[in-house]
């Protein structure tokens, strides 16, 4: 049961929340956690090559909060639970998941989770355009101040469903896409959910109209496939076609006004100003901090701390809370479990694949490192070598 509600409840990270430290799926990861303690969950772990990459990054996250500790508050609590609770859910639930779910039922749960996000992105897009009712009256967010951005030049405020911002949202959706698509086109065979999927996703990327979602998922979709052509040895000459013909695409777009208005904009003004000066600010801090800081950060969630805005990208976030060592443990990991994917040959693995390089993509133009879903793509990628292990033997 908890395990089945920790999938359903991954989207819900500010919608319906009351505390900004123990949001819902947090909550029913804990109470998963501990549930798989008690009942002799940890024993029964089969530890693999890559638990060692993960032990290291995580043993680096607990070097920083150590080094801090005379600093740490509730902003970084909040920090290091979610990222203690998603690898240790990671670690402890992960045979159990195999055990008590398949992964066809984890993502059937996943396309729940996913079709509930969509219909409240769009009946949050037309409330809050097309009415006077105040949403926010009825749908609870902690520590969220007013959010009207627009987009275009159309005066339309951008929905971000159950996330707090919808950068973020745009990034789950650009995450799950491909998951989605293994699932509802290889593992189920009705028309309505595609049709749903299809419909649903489409106005979901209209209304929260993420510039980021446009480039890097069409950017991770030709990545992926001209990558695993390469190391199957597949390319001919309709792959080469296909490659120039979106190269091509590319070129008259950014010939357009389309592209001046969608992309160029957004790094122009305020908001270029603003990210150039986080990432100064950032940088600034880490050549000037002491060889403790320089090494192991300033711990997670740091710039409350420190009185700043944390940078636009989880890379600079990293190497301001975990330091050099956090930065490079992460980086090693996310190269093991990409490359791992990358030589995969079924379908799944594919998905994975894509999956992963959107999520390490948004990480250049997102801040937050910490929310659950980031470790779907992990997860999978555990279970999928737990069944291989089980079938040798």
């Amino acid at each position: 049961m908890l395990n089945s509600l920790y999938f359903l409840s991954l989207p819900f990270v500010s919608a319906f929340n009351f505390s900004q430290i123990f949001v819902i799926p947090l909550v029913v990861g804990l109470f998963a956690i501990t549930w798989a303690l008690i009942t002799g969950g940890l024993a029964r772990i089969n530890f693999i090559q890559l638990d060692k990459l993960v032990l290291i990054f995580l043993i680096s996250v607990l070097i920083s909060v150590v080094v801090n500790l005379n600093t740490m508050g509730a902003k970084n609590l909040n920090h290091i639970l979610a990222i203690f609770t998603g690898y240790l859910l990671f670690y402890f639930g992960a045979e159990r998941f195999s055990q008590r779910l398949s992964i066809e039922k984890i993502l059937r749960l996943l396309f729940i989770g996913y079709i509930v996000t969509l219909v409240f992105c769009i009946v949050e897009f037309l409330i809050v355009n097309f009415t006077a009712y105040d949403i926010d009256a009825i749908v609870f967010r902690p520590a969220v101040e007013d959010y009207t951005p627009g987009f275009l030049e159309i005066i339309l405020i951008r929905s971000r469903s159950t996330f707090e911002e919808s950068g973020y949202f745009a990034a789950y959706l650009g995450m799950m896409a491909p998951i989605m698509v293994y699932y509802l086109w290889r593992l189920q065979h009705r028309y309505w959910p595609r049709i749903v999927f299809i419909v649903g996703s489409s106005l979901a990327y209209f209304m929260s109209f993420s510039v980021s979602l446009f480039i890097f998922l069409p950017a991770a979709i030709a990545a992926t496939n001209l990558l695993r052509m390469l190391v199957e040895r597949r390319i001919n000459r309709n792959a080469v076609a296909a490659f120039f013909l979106i190269f091509l695409g590319f070129l008259v777009l950014i010939s357009t006004d389309l592209f001046d208005v969608m992309i160029l904009r957004k790094f122009e003004g305020f908001s270029f100003q603003d990210r150039s000066n986080r990432f100064e600010a950032t940088i600034d801090l880490f050549v000037n901090a002491p060889l403790s800081n320089m090494l192991f950060g300033h711990g997670p969630g740091s710039y409350f701390n420190l009185n700043m805005q944390p940078a636009v990208s989880v890379y600079l976030n990293f190497l301001r809370d975990l330091g050099l060592v956090g930065l490079i443990s992460y980086l090693l990991l996310s190269a093991y479990v990409f490359f791992g994917l990358l030589f995969a040959r079924d379908a799944f693995g594919h998905a994975l694949l894509m999956s992963y390089l959107v999520t390490l993509l948004f990480f250049i133009s997102t801040p937050i490192y910490f929310l659950p879903h980031y470790y779907l793509p992990l997860l999978f990628y555990r279970l999928r070598i737990l069944r291989y292990k089980r079938r040798r033997t």
